[in-house]
């Protein structure tokens, strides 16, 4: 390369450049190579006239034809299909299948040291008119090496859709050029021996429907006249994954389970309550269900049959051991018609929450800029309503890049780059909240130099008085512009998106998106292609070998990229061995995104679900649900119009309507059939848009998919909770529940149920109140696999036609003994269910505790065919709350400090006399205070804290503490206190066991010498 500087070039100070400058430089040959440019396997005949090649200083193309004999069909699939090279060693095996057609050298107009495309034109061929299989061989002209690039094709005007069922199969053929149905086209399905599993003719829609689903299908040959085309039905499906669908399977017969809460410590008893329905929340034929309580080992301890109550509703309750294994355990439930819905719950040994935390966010979108600051606005409060004034809270915040921004929108698609990125942790400094608990926090900014999308997410904890904290967490995205440039890999390997066969084509889509996911529109967007050279080498070193590598990156190819809106873009290569980045600059912003790959090999039986992801149709409904009878009216709106289907489905095809779509979109009318009672409902579409001979542009599918929502509001009850908002624990209380129809009708013999559990053991697991209609009645999975043939066609290169040449267990014990036991408080009330009366009202009595918080009240109710539910808050304080916070449990010897926290809730000051006791192993210490009984005063809404010193004796078991506080005056009258706690004590060592043998003869007994004992604790012994 000759470099010529002009001389007044102006540098960055301002100075101008004196002289011209002249500069050789020389680069590393590069090596010469050639390899098909498309990995589909139809040769569209009508639109497309040749094969793509890729060449890199190869002037002249070699290719051998062959055709894959109809007998070695299969054979050939299972050996040939997912090759992209020809070994020497394979030729024999292939002549076994195949037969030498046609061989020909074509001439190619190259650039030196530049990838060039070209075409291979071969329709005009008579050897290759024939129906079948062909498998082409290329090679450069002179070139020999191990092995060669291989594609396999048909030449075909056929397009084939596939939707498999449950129960059923559905095929649609299309003519590529034309997009119109094609009609009479034999449809024949094979297993992978080549068996004959169905033929069927297609109808004057292009539709031929099985009536089975056949889990050997491997592939189906759709033929009309010389046209033919395959379909292999063993490969991944149609990826969906940027479509919004339920996720519970349909079940014929289903089963709501619920309980209180779904965490609970060791020992506790699990309350357990079930409605067993239909598909559509109808009564089902009561019957018995077989269910299994499973540890997270998956080790069963309990099997019971569930026996169903009124209306199919099912109770139970089990106590857990007071040993069992911490982790995820699980219910599993079976039914005639097969296994039904787990229910899962934690066992943990947690302690509750004490405070509530809410993190206020100024930003409803939650994006912000590189050279924005952040400040985090909080909300403190105790759960028995006071606010949480002087409580410490702090975040810790981590930075780390944020690739892929829409992964629900746009899955696979990675944003920004992998060069400049922001990967910190720190943590903020401390805070105290107001008096009324609120508080905010400055976070240092370190993502200013962020040239690519990061994310930044603060876990919030604010502290109680032991240091326990309450941790709630928020992010937020930092966008370096308002708009960025994705990547998709669209030939990744199944197991991992950034790895692609060797010796192959690597295919990408490029969209531009806005702030909220939405297409625009870029033009001139600069691709380069930089490939990864690396050198190993090995080193001795501390006495031993090494390997290492030294990478090199250099641009390989670019070019220019113009992106439609709403709409996307494409860019290729050919990759060998080794790594590859693909960077995309937007010169309007300056920013670059970037996608690594690497291509080598990969297990024959990995796919490429990736690359079978359609292009996306917008369908829009005109109302949230529907009703039977009513019309639903769809907007359907493509990327291109064409010509297609829209078709209702469940786990079964209800309606097929063939369309013609406008460029614009269209809306059409589906009229909802009273027998669609389910919810698995979902209108999908096909759209292709013809290909154009003129222009060799190839058709385009596309595929829209929406749940079609059944209206059930008038099967939902309205629940009504009527309970104060506050009152003071140790007291009954009676909960009035009443139920309603949506027309204000009463409901017919309905059940209900209530619990009352401690909010902050709920905001452990963000527990919702249990919602059977919601659960009835919610979208399910979409259960349809769709299989085509659109993205396999063969693409042609942007470059000229080639001219041819020539050619024709849980332990007992643990470290220190038997597990102590913990004092925590656990509130969680459950009442069984009960029928409302002829007004629809029921009452439900409730012991309060002694417990300061709050409870969240949660009723359930349901009738045969109608469910309800609802929730509300009672905060439970006392005019003096107590708490204390000690350790979980005492060794022999130690010595710890018990901290009792008095909150006064009144208006008026109290003067207060604490005195307390300890009886059991635990005794209070000597202290500066002396005397441990004290006098407090406190002022209206004050809080103060008594620290009591405590020391574990040598012996192990439980100590009893009792708090008394005389004094309190609640509206003129005094009250006394009496709070009470335990801790427990076990030994600092580990268990022991010691084994003592002797021979005892008859009539006489064995006597252990009390001297063997005198090393161990005495009241540990067993």
């Amino acid at each position: 390369y000759h470099i010529r500087v002009s001389k007044g070039l102006t540098a960055v100070d301002g100075t101008l450049l004196e002289e011209e400058g002249a500069f050789e430089i020389t680069t590393r040959s590069a090596a010469p190579m050639i390899t098909f440019g498309s990995r589909g396997f139809i040769l569209a005949s009508k639109l497309i006239r040749g094969l793509p090649v890729d060449s890199l200083n190869i002037k002249q193309a070699d290719i051998d034809f062959f055709r894959i004999r109809p007998d070695k069909t299969h054979a050939f699939k299972a050996r040939f299909r997912s090759n992209d090279k020809l070994y020497y060693y394979e030729s024999r095996e292939l002549a076994k299948m195949a037969d030498l057609v046609y061989s020909g050298r074509w001439d190619l107009d190259i650039k030196k040291d530049l990838r060039t495309q070209v075409n291979i034109p071969i329709t005009h061929i008579e050897e290759l008119k024939p129906p079948g299989i062909y498998f082409a061989v290329l090679k450069g002209a002179g070139h020999y090496e191990y092995g060669y690039t291989t594609t396999w094709f048909t030449i075909s005007d056929l397009g084939i859709h596939a939707r498999v069922y449950d129960r059923q199969m559905a095929f649609y053929v299309q003519s590529l050029a034309s997009a119109a149905p094609v009609k009479d086209a034999r449809v024949e399905g094979f297993d992978k021996k080549g068996k004959s599993l169905f033929v069927r003719s297609t109808d004057d829609t292009g539709r031929a429907d099985v009536a089975e689903r056949f889990d050997a299908l491997s592939l189906v040959s759709v033929t009309k006249g010389s046209h033919i085309s395959l379909l292999p039905m063993d490969a991944p499906a149609m990826d969906l994954s940027e479509f919004k669908t339920g996720t519970a399977p349909f079940r014929p017969v289903d089963l709501f389970v619920y309980g209180p809460r779904d965490i609970y410590r060791p020992g506790e008893t699990v309350y357990l309550d079930g409605i067993l329905r239909n598909q559509d929340g109808a009564m089902t034929p009561g019957v018995p269900l077989q269910a299994k309580v499973l540890r997270p080992d998956g080790r069963m301890i309990r099997e019971f049959t569930w026996k169903p109550g009124p209306q199919n509703h099912f109770y139970t309750d089990f106590q857990l051991p007071a040993n069992a294994l911490t982790g995820r355990w699980r219910v599993e439930f079976t039914h005639g018609t097969g296994r039904l819905a787990d229910y899962p719950f934690i066992v943990s040994e947690f302690l509750p929450e004490r405070m509530k935390l809410d993190i206020v966010a100024d930003d409803e979108e939650n994006i912000i800029s590189p050279d924005q600051s952040l400040e985090i606005s909080l909300q403190g409060d105790f759960l028995y309503g006071a606010p949480a004034a002087g409580s410490r809270a702090n975040a810790l915040v981590h930075v780390k890049p944020a690739r892929e921004l829409f992964k629900d929108k746009w899955p696979g698609y990675e944003f920004g780059n992998n060069f400049s990125l922001i990967n910190t942790s720190f943590t903020t400094d401390d805070i105290k909240l107001d008096d009324t608990g609120k508080g905010r926090i400055e976070v240092a900014n370190h993502w200013q130099e962020a040239s690519s999308p990061h994310w930044i997410t603060a876990n919030v904890s604010l502290y109680d008085s032991g240091g326990r904290p309450v941790v709630r967490n928020h992010s937020w995205q930092v966008w370096p512009a308002s708009a960025l440039v994705g990547i998709r890999n669209l030939t990744a390997t199944e197991d991992d998106p950034g790895q692609v066969p060797n010796d192959s084509t690597a295919q990408f889509e490029v969209i531009f998106t806005g702030l909220k996911g939405e297409r625009l529109a870029a033009e001139g967007l600069k691709a380069t292609v930089i490939r990864e050279h690396r050198e190993y080498y090995w080193e001795y070193k501390n006495g031993e070998w090494h390997w290492g590598v030294n990478s090199q990156f250099y641009p390989v190819d670019r070019m220019t990229l113009d992106i439609p809106e709403n709409g996307s873009g494409r860019v290729a290569f050919p990759v060998e061995w080794g790594g590859y980045r693909l960077e995309i600059l937007n010169p309007a912003t300056g920013l670059t995104s970037s996608y690594e790959i690497w291509a080598g090999w990969r297990p024959e039986a990995q796919g490429q679900s990736a690359m079978n992801r359609p292009d996306r149709v917008d369908l829009s409904l005109d109302k949230p649900a529907y009703t039977p009878g009513d019309t639903a009216r769809i907007t359907v709106k493509a990327p291109e119009g064409g010509r297609g289907y829209l078709f209702v489905e469940g786990n079964t095809n209800l309606l097929t309507l063939p369309i013609d779509l406008p460029a614009g979109g269209k809306a059409f009318d589906i009229k909802i059939d009273p027998a669609w009672q389910r919810h698995d409902l979902y209108i999908s579409a096909l759209v292709i848009r013809p290909g154009e001979a003129g222009e060799a542009r190839l058709p385009k599918r596309s595929v829209g998919l929406t749940a079609l929502p059944l209206d059930r509001t008038d099967r939902k009850l309205s629940v009504k909770i009527q309970a104060p908002d506050k009152t003071e624990p140790n007291r009954k209380i009676r909960i009035p529940v009443s139920l309603s129809s949506p027309e204000g009708r009463v409901p017919e013999a309905a059940w209900v149920t209530l619990a009352a559990v401690d909010v902050g053991i709920l905001n452990l697991t963000g527990f919702k109140t249990p919602s059977p209609w919601d659960y009835f009645f919610q979208t399910r999975g979409y259960g349809v696999e769709l299989q085509d043939v659109y993205q396999r066609l063969i693409e042609a290169n942007d470059g000229e036609n080639a001219r041819q040449r020539f050619g024709g267990d849980a332990p007992t014990l643990t470290r220190g003994g038997d597990r102590p036991s913990t004092d925590v408080q656990i509130v969680a009330i459950h009442r069984k269910a009960v029928t409302a009366d002829e007004q629809g009202n029921t009452v439900f009595e409730l012991d309060l505790p002694d417990f300061d918080g709050s409870l969240r009240l949660m009723a359930v109710a349901h009738t045969e065919t109608e469910y309800g539910s609802c929730d509300r808050e009672m905060i439970l304080a006392s005019p003096l709350v107590v708490q204390a916070t000690m350790p979980r449990f005492l060794a022999s010897g130690d010595r710890a400090e018990l901290l009792l926290e008095l909150h006064n809730l009144t208006q008026d000051t109290q003067t207060l006399t604490l005195t307390p006791e300890i009886f059991g192993p635990v005794r209070i210490a000597e202290s500066a205070e002396g005397d441990t009984v004290r006098e407090l005063s406190l002022a209206p809404k004050a809080k103060t804290k008594v620290r009591l010193p405590l020391l574990a004796g040598t012996k192990s078991g439980r100590a009893n503490i009792t708090c008394r506080i005389a004094g309190l005056r609640v509206d003129g009258a005094s009250r006394e206190i009496v709070k009470n706690w335990f801790i427990e004590t076990r030994p600092a060592y580990p268990p022991m066991t010691r084994i003592f043998k002797s021979q005892v003869a008859p009539g006489s007994s064995f006597v252990l010498d009390p001297e063997a004992l005198t090393s161990l604790t005495a009241d540990t012994v067993s």
